[in-house]
């Protein structure tokens, strides 16, 4: 099979918590997972069947712009060209929330699986043969407050032309396109995806955009759908495990995170989010067994060390805390997350001055304007700490 890969803005779509998963042939419902009763209606219409629906925006500008092309050119080259090589939509890479592929066209703007979603949609209407694709890469992470995302990656392909090979062969021309830039996609072993792993993967970016907004009520219910939409993509149980620890119910946090580990086995991130459930269930032996296996999974990256911290600060073991978060920055670099999480030690230590000048460290290696005012604030309650 051809495949070839153009290569055409940044990052990654977002799978909060854990990467993208190989669909399991055994799943088992998920309807015991969710307590409805517990949470109040959502604000907003969550309808899945939705989000890969056209805009009119979206058809005429296939009638006006991508159509007239097709004179000369085959539906795949027009649909690339009209979306990513020609000046006029200027479509920017945005990865501060996601949208739908009609909320990305009217903005022309979006993230990763936004923009692979927008393309989806286009080939669709013009009959173009695609496929979603999820594509293994070395892990990756963001955070947002107090919430730690692991960042999957997902892109599409399109068919082109029927090309004929010796003997007879018949294989189809595709084209990968892709939204990460500088690592060589051409060996990596892409696993197809299914719609609904799509949609759950939608929501499930959508429920940790409302948990990073302190929005535990919304974001249930966006976990919830990703669950409806594929109870094999263990990310989504993961988070609704999440959310039932921020909404004060370790309980359901555990069935549902025992439940992604079902899909899941050895995924080091669960399982730490299951570490937290069992402490605050009051059953320490278990959690301690449960975390022993999770360091025995995770390497000795940067983010393990980090994550153990994170453990460690959520159990009050400050000088645990601390060792961990140091080790991170010494393996890891200047990342803003790392000196973050010192500062926040450091505070709770009555060591002011040295959060002081981890915040200030966590400003100067932040990457967008929203971050850098985050802790550009707190590095001035601090301050105003300093002088009191």
């Amino acid at each position: 099979m051809f495949n070839r890969t153009i290569l055409l803005c940044a990052v990654l779509a977002c799978q909060w918590l854990a990467g993208c998963a190989i669909q399991p042939t055994v799943v088992l419902p998920v309807a015991p997972l969710f307590d409805d009763a517990s949470f109040t209606p959502p604000a907003q219409r969550i309808q899945a069947s939705e989000v890969l629906a056209p805009s009119p925006a979206m058809k005429a500008y296939l009638q006006d712009h991508i159509a007239p092309m097709l004179r000369w050119r085959n539906a795949r080259d027009a649909l690339i060209d009209a979306l990513y090589t020609r000046s006029e939509l200027q479509l920017r890479y945005d990865g501060e929330v996601t949208r739908t592929p009609a909320e990305a066209f009217a903005d022309r703007a979006g993230n990763c699986l936004s923009l692979v979603m927008m393309t989806a949609v286009f080939a669709r209407e013009m009959g173009l043969p695609m496929r979603f694709q999820s594509v293994p890469i070395d892990e990756e992470w963001g955070r947002e407050g107090d919430l730690v995302m692991f960042i999957g990656h997902v892109n599409v392909a399109l068919a082109g032309s029927i090309v004929r090979m010796r003997m007879g062969a018949v294989q189809e021309d595709w084209t990968t396109i892709d939204f990460l830039p500088g690592v060589n996609l051409r060996y990596q072993h892409a696993v197809p995806i299914d719609e609904p792993r799509v949609l759950s993967m939608y929501m499930n970016n959508k429920a940790a955009e409302a948990l990073a907004q302190g929005q535990v009520n919304e974001a249930y219910w966006f976990a919830r759908e990703a669950a409806v939409q594929d109870p094999g993509f263990g990310n989504g149980l993961n988070t609704l495990g999440v959310v039932y620890l921020r909404h004060g119910q370790p309980e359901r946090a555990e069935m549902a995170l025992r439940r992604a580990l079902a899909n899941d086995p050895e995924n080091p991130h669960t399982m730490n989010n299951l570490v937290l459930a069992l402490n605050q269930l009051g059953r320490p032996d278990e959690a301690e067994v449960v975390a022993a296996r999770a360091r025995q999974l995770q390497p000795a990256t940067p983010y393990a060390f980090y994550e153990r911290g994170q453990l460690a600060l959520q159990q009050g073991e400050l000088k645990e805390a601390r060792a961990n978060f140091e080790k991170a920055l010494r393996r890891g670099g200047d990342r803003h997350e790392f000196h973050y999480a010192l500062a926040q030690v450091m505070g709770l230590q009555g060591d002011v001055l040295g959060a002081s000048r981890e915040l200030e460290l966590a400003r100067q290696h932040s990457s967008t304007p929203r971050q850098q005012t985050m802790y550009a604030g707190k590095l001035q309650r601090l301050r105003e700490r300093l002088v009191h």
